[in-house]
């Protein structure tokens, strides 16, 4: 495991996209997620609730000023 005083802030780029967009994401994973398990206890999630996803994205967000990492933010692009 790396230390954070290891680590050169300009090689770490923090990938980031608005909070809706990113629901839209969690949404449909967690569907097809669901479809795989039919017959099989299925509980609740949050994690494609838009509170949890904002605090997941404010989070990142808040890693990047803290250490000087580069966000992108990748809203609405492919990534592959």
């Amino acid at each position: 495991r790396v230390g954070k005083d290891q680590v050169d802030p300009r090689r770490v780029f923090c990938l980031t996209m608005q909070p809706e967009y990113l629901q839209r994401l969690r949404m449909t994973r967690l569907r097809r997620e669901l479809k795989k398990q039919i017959g099989q206890q299925q509980g609740q999630s949050i994690y494609a609730t838009l509170d949890y996803v904002q605090k997941d994205v404010q989070k990142a967000k808040d890693l990047c000023l803290t250490y000087g990492f580069t966000e992108i933010d990748v809203t609405g692009r492919a990534m592959e």
